[in-house]
């Protein structure tokens, strides 16, 4: 308790805080002093000392093993890059009669790589169909798409054919022109 007068307070009569320091007992009962300072002086157990470093074991082990239970994002399986190059320089030579017949014609087509693993095989018809398609065709191909509601696949089929002809745009119909231009 303060003996000291604030400033902001009015002055007060001395008698009455002797008489408030005389009738006070700050000090708590015997029995339950003795009983406090009882538990205080007792021996501590081996564990208590390692408590806190237990408890912060416990989480991290716990964090640890949550991270392990945790989904994982599934990558795509990619083959290995030398099965790529082997197939990149993989060459199929057609056969005599058939370099004979592009001699006489004049056509100088190469042969697509043969497909070395089943997921290019189901690809290579159709890479094979738009080498061999003309502008006119591919647009078609595209307009029959977006006609029956596969917008997705005739986007990529736009996209697609505007990599191989620079000038693909002009070859689509001109109700499909609008939708063209939305697609990047």
């Amino acid at each position: 308790m303060s003996t000291g007068q604030l400033d902001d307070h009015p002055p007060f009569d001395e008698s009455i805080d002797r008489a408030w320091r005389d009738g006070s007992d700050e000090q708590p009962r015997a029995r339950v002093d003795a009983a406090i300072l009882a538990e205080a002086r007792k021996p501590r157990s081996r564990f208590s000392a390692w408590q806190p470093l237990a408890a912060a074991a416990a989480v991290a082990c716990l964090a640890f093993l949550l991270v392990q239970l945790m989904p994982r994002e599934r990558s795509v399986e990619r083959p290995p890059r030398a099965a790529q190059k082997t197939q990149a320089r993989q060459v199929t030579v057609p056969p005599p009669r058939e370099q004979e017949a592009r001699r006489e014609t004049g056509v100088a087509r190469t042969s697509p790589p043969a497909p070395a693993n089943l997921e290019a095989a189901r690809s290579l018809p159709q890479a094979a169909d738009v080498a061999a398609a003309t502008p006119q065709q591919w647009a078609a191909k595209i307009a029959s798409l977006h006609a029956s509601g596969n917008v997705d696949a005739a986007a990529a089929e736009l996209r697609s054919f505007r990599v191989a002809h620079a000038d693909a745009d002009r070859y689509l119909p001109e109700e499909l022109r609008a939708w063209a231009a939305t697609i990047r």
